[in-house]
């Protein structure tokens, strides 16, 4: 079978992970073109892994947040491969399907994101609220946006790493 960018299921998985999660992680911070904040994974999983009293620099808290953001995009998406996209056999497998099967498990990453990481893991003290309405972000002039926009902004973001997975990581029907 083929699988888009190699024929080995785990290189072609693990190769649209890579692209997926950074081409998503990169346009989180052009997000300040269309007006909206800026979303920084990478800082916000820093914060949290070495939180205020962890004595860590700016720079070591986003190189780990970067790190653990990083494995955890290419984790989920080898789920996706493995065991998610086999599943939604109602997609067909062309590019159109593959697309829209990993915008589907996409959209579920960023309900869980909106539900229960953000609010739940909290590292800013912020207190996001119901599906994250509360969190303000900064856009790119450090102005705090509506509450409203964080949520549009993670699912926007989940939707261009889903778009990416899907693209790239692309197999072809057996028959």
């Amino acid at each position: 079978m083929k699988y888009g960018i190699s024929d080995n299921k785990l290189v072609a998985g693990l190769l649209s992970a890579i692209i997926a999660t950074h081409i998503a992680t990169i346009t989180g911070f052009w997000f300040k073109i269309i007006h909206l904040p800026n979303v920084d994974w990478n800082l916000f999983n820093g914060w949290y892994l070495l939180p205020e009293g962890a004595e860590a620099s700016y720079f070591e808290k986003f190189i780990t947040g970067w790190t653990f953001h990083s494995f955890t995009g290419i984790a989920l998406a080898l789920a996706f491969v493995f065991l998610i996209r086999p599943k939604l056999t109602f997609f067909p497998y062309t590019v159109l399907g593959n697309i829209q099967a990993a915008v589907s498990w996409t959209v579920v990453l960023a309900l869980l994101s909106m539900f229960v990481i953000v609010p739940y893991l909290d590292p800013y003290g912020a207190n996001p609220g119901f599906m994250s309405l509360d969190l303000k972000l900064a856009d790119g002039e450090g102005d705090l946006r509506p509450g409203w926009q964080t949520p549009l902004v993670i699912l926007i973001w989940h939707l261009v790493w889903g778009i990416q997975l899907g693209s790239f990581y692309n197999p072809k029907s057996a028959d």
